[in-house]
């Protein structure tokens, strides 16, 4: 018979209560630790990605607005340059200016076109109007009236603003002002009379042709211009002339009008040797912009740089 070692089970288990308290305590730590790295990663990652977006958003916000600020003055001082040095040119030419039809010459002018606008075309069957804004729309308009006179017939008449149809739409023009355009009929299988005031590189009338074919397929187009200055730029010729004039490129050729000009004559206005002077101040405004042009982009590198070393640091942290 074997003799079995008496067991004191009081002490078994109190030894079992001290090794399950201290293997509790052990995996309640790694538990605890691991949570809380995890939890700690999670919110670092989540608050960096905030920081970041709203950091971005902001200088996103104020680079735009800066870079908006500078654009606009320095396009605005540009224009502001174009514009003053037009105002010079214009303010020398008119000293040597030479009037060449007053308003009874430019009425009598007008006669003459409807009459013959009528005659080649045999009456004003599919007949219409449509002038090139500004000046060609006010001509257009008194044509139509002298064709009323003469037929008894009010032909339709239409209005076409070519300024986002011309070659220079984009870099020729620091503030294009674009107007309405307005076709209330059909010009399919019309007659269509184009009216301008001066025909010159025939750039204009070009663009005012792309811009009908946007509307239909007329049955043929003719040009109808009260001058026909030379000097051209594209293979365009005028059907109807009231004057034509063997002018110099240092020249310019200006239609006013009652409306919008108050007055009614054709001039022509020459240049003079105090241009020169006005071309060399375009030259420099030119050079200025040119330099603020450059500012303008070392500013937008150092926003750039700016932006950049808190986004390192975000992502380090």
């Amino acid at each position: 018979m074997v003799d079995w070692p008496m067991v004191d089970w009081s002490r078994a288990r109190r030894g079992g209560e001290v090794h399950r308290y201290e293997f509790d305590e052990v995996c309640r730590y790694q538990f605890e630790e691991v949570h809380r790295y995890e939890f700690d990663e999670v919110h670092r990652y989540e608050f960096d990605e905030v920081c970041r977006y709203e950091f971005d958003e902001v200088h996103r916000y104020e680079f735009d607005e800066v870079c908006r600020y500078e654009f606009d003055e320095v396009q605005k001082y540009w224009f502001d340059e174009v514009h003053k040095s037009q105002q010079r040119e214009e303010s020398r030419m008119t000293s040597v200016s030479q009037t060449l039809m007053d308003e009874k010459a430019i009425a009598r002018t007008l006669r003459r076109m409807a009459s013959e606008i009528v005659e080649r075309n045999e009456g004003t069957d599919d007949l219409c109007f449509v002038g090139i804004r500004t000046r060609g729309v006010v001509l257009a308009n008194r044509l139509q009236e002298l064709v009323r006179q003469k037929e008894d017939v009010l032909l339709p008449l239409g209005v076409v603003d070519i300024t986002l149809y011309r070659d220079d739409a984009i870099h020729g023009l620091p503030d294009p002002e674009v107007g309405p355009t307005r076709l209330d009929f059909s010009i399919r299988d019309k007659k269509v009379v184009l009216v301008d005031d001066v025909l010159y590189t025939g750039r204009t009338v070009r663009a005012a042709l792309d811009e009908l074919m946007d509307f239909g397929r007329p049955k043929k187009v003719e040009l109808a211009v009260l001058v026909d200055r030379g000097w051209r730029e594209l293979p365009i010729q005028a059907d109807y002339v009231g004057i034509s004039l063997d002018t110099k490129l240092d020249q310019r050729v200006r239609v006013l009008l009652t409306d919008p000009d108050g007055r009614e004559e054709v001039v022509v206005l020459a240049l003079t040797e105090e241009l020169d002077g006005a071309t060399e101040e375009l030259d420099g405004a030119t050079e200025e912009l040119d330099g603020a042009t450059e500012e303008l982009d070392g500013a937008t590198e150092e926003l750039d740089g700016a932006t950049e070393e808190p986004n390192k640091g975000v992502r380090k942290s």
